[in-house]
Order: C-alpha cells, then sequence, then structure tokens
C-alpha cells in the first residue's frame, strides 16, 4: 500500500498522453487503486497549483480545476488520509527541516505506507520506506513492456487528462 508524493500525482495525470515516464505507468497499472493514498497536503499542493494556473491562464486553470473536482476526487474518494494529532507528533519527532515532508513521511508511518515519490532521498531520516516510481523494472515474465505500458486499469484513466 502507497502514499502517492504529488509530483507521483502529476506525473500520473500526463500518462493517457504518453507523456509520463513509461515505468511510472507499469507501475502504477500493476496496483489496486484500494491501495493507493494521497495526504491533505498532497490535495493542497495541487488546488495551489490549480488556483495560481487560473491567474495566469484561465483556460488552461480550468483544466486542472476540472481534473480535480472530476478525476483526483473520484479516484481517492475515502482514500485522503488527514493530518490528524498522531501524524503532527510523529512529524515533530521525526524534525525534517521541510515541515511539508516531515508530515508525509509521519502519514506514510502512521499508516503503515511506504512512500511512492520521485524524491526518496528527501525521506532518508525517520527510517520511512520509499519507493521511486521511475525506477519500476517489470517482472521479465511480465510480457512485452512496450504493450504492456500502452494498457491501464480503468482507475488510472481517471486520472488521465485527456488532450
Amino acid at each position: 500500500m502507497h502514499l502517492l508524493d504529488t509530483p507521483v500525482v502529476i506525473a500520473l495525470r500526463d500518462a493517457r498522453a504518453g507523456r509520463a515516464d513509461p515505468a511510472l505507468t507499469e507501475w502504477a497499472r500493476g496496483l489496486a487503486p484500494q491501495s493507493l493514498f494521497v495526504s491533505a497536503i498532497t490535495l493542497h499542493d495541487l488546488e495551489g497549483i490549480a488556483a495560481s494556473t487560473i491567474r495566469k491562464d484561465r483556460a488552461a486553470g480550468a483544466l486542472w480545476r476540472a481534473w480535480l473536482d472530476d478525476q483526483v476526487a473520484r479516484a481517492f474518494d475515502g482514500r485522503v488520509l488527514a493530518i490528524d494529532a498522531a501524524i503532527v507528533r510523529r512529524a515533530a519527532a521525526l524534525d525534517y527541516a521541510d515541515q511539508r515532508d516531515g508530515l508525509l513521511a509521519a502519514t506514510a508511518l502512521e499508516h503503515g505506507l511506504t512512500l511512492a515519490t520521485s524524491r526518496p532521498r528527501a525521506f532518508k531520516a525517520g527510517r520511512v520506506k520509499t519507493f521511486d516510481p521511475s525506477r519500476y523494472v517489470a517482472d521479465a515474465g511480465e510480457g512485452d513492456w512496450r504493450q504492456a505500458s500502452r494498457a491501464a486499469p480503468a482507475w488510472i484513466k481517471g486520472l488521465f487528462v485527456r488532450s
């Protein structure tokens, strides 16, 4: 079971258009949606991107807003982890210089999740189990890599931006 860092969620957004890392797409393809979680921090990050984009370019911002409301909200319904007192206590004990990273690490630890992140070095402290999906290598017995990366279950397709 995985807690997805913001850059991983954003990378999945680009997968349908073929702009995502094939390793990340293949990794996500093999997972059950019930095994993936996001933190309220990730939602805050995504909302901030949408708001910033709306201020700069209304049309692009509207696409972000629609993606958040239509795809992300549905994909992670019931699997958004709140920042509660236990997580705050644990984050303070981890003593990360970056409070955001400390809260993500504490969330993963509190819920027994592996943090899927493109920045595993940022989470060395606190013995957080991390995984970089861009480094995923499919087992040799899983079939043709190119064919597998084109196919994706419905939950992943729901995260993709339609171009």
